[in-house]
């Protein structure tokens, strides 16, 4: 799993927070998504084999937000001892 942050234009009331929340949510390989109307973001964990980042932008569009800036997180691998 990997987790992407999603700083949201157009996102001001708990409607359009619940509609970005819905729109995420529905995309085959996310397993988690967490909004906050206050920080204007969207936090998703997603299967990268299952779904890309530019996949969540277009959600995000669909209900009439913009994203300004997704940032992808890397993940952290163990260094062997």
């Amino acid at each position: 799993m990997q987790t992407v942050h999603l700083r949201i234009k157009g996102m001001h009331f708990d409607t359009s927070a619940r509609s970005v929340q819905s729109a995420l949510s529905i995309i085959r390989g996310v397993s988690e998504v967490s909004v906050s109307i206050a920080q204007r973001e969207a936090t998703v964990r997603y299967d990268p084999q299952k779904v890309l980042p530019k996949q969540f932008e277009m959600a995000v569009r669909v209900v009439g937000c913009e994203v300004e800036r997704l940032d992808v997180e890397t993940p952290r691998r163990l260094s062997p001892s």
